[in-house]
């Protein structure tokens, strides 16, 4: 009988062992995917820093989009609104009208 109960005290203080073993692989495992998915490469932020990159881009883009508009408009003007080609005309070649004086500085 007394041998049987050591040998049952023995079988639980491996089960406990085995327990604590697993236990402690799984909490290792599970810190080790969290710590990957906050600060990895592909992490939560790598993901927050490219979101800020895009963000800043597309306002860029917006930025440049809107000149791109802005010059497309003062080019068709230019071709075809004569008040542009007088004013264009006037700024580029140093030229006036009868009533008008033209001051160079340098």
């Amino acid at each position: 009988m007394r041998g049987s109960k050591a040998l049952r005290q023995q079988v639980l203080a491996e089960v406990k062992l085995r327990q604590y073993f697993w236990n402690t692989v799984l909490s290792l495992a599970l810190i080790y995917m969290m710590g990957s998915m906050i600060f990895g490469d592909m992490g939560l932020l790598r993901y927050l820093e490219l979101r800020d990159r895009q963000i800043t881009l597309e306002q860029e883009l917006d930025a440049v989009t809107a000149q791109n508009m802005g010059a497309a408009q003062r080019l068709q003007a230019l071709g075809s609104d004569d008040f542009y080609i007088e004013k264009n005309a006037r700024e580029s070649f140093g030229m006036a009208t009868e009533d008008e004086y033209i001051f160079i500085y340098k």
